[in-house]
């Protein structure tokens, strides 16, 4: 079993693992991956931010239009 470094917000803890491809991924206590991206400092700063959006939702800025996505393909493929 691996030592890993928590990071604590109010949302939850994540731990950063560098992967073979050479990118860092955000993991979450249950081992679900949260985010991934090129640099170590980048998933740092946006992990407390996908934590924080997943419980308390997203508000689009002022002045820009709320907009649902959905991450599934329709079609036959």
């Amino acid at each position: 079993m691996e030592d890993y470094t928590w990071f604590p917000t109010p949302n939850g803890e994540f731990r950063i693992q560098k992967t073979r491809f050479g990118l860092f991924t955000s993991y979450n206590r249950e081992g679900g991956g949260l985010v991934t991206g090129p640099t170590y400092d980048s998933v740092m700063v946006m992990t407390p931010w996908h934590l924080h959006w997943a419980v308390n939702g997203y508000t689009a800025p002022v002045g820009q239009e709320q907009t649902t996505y959905d991450g599934t393909v329709g079609g036959k493929l």
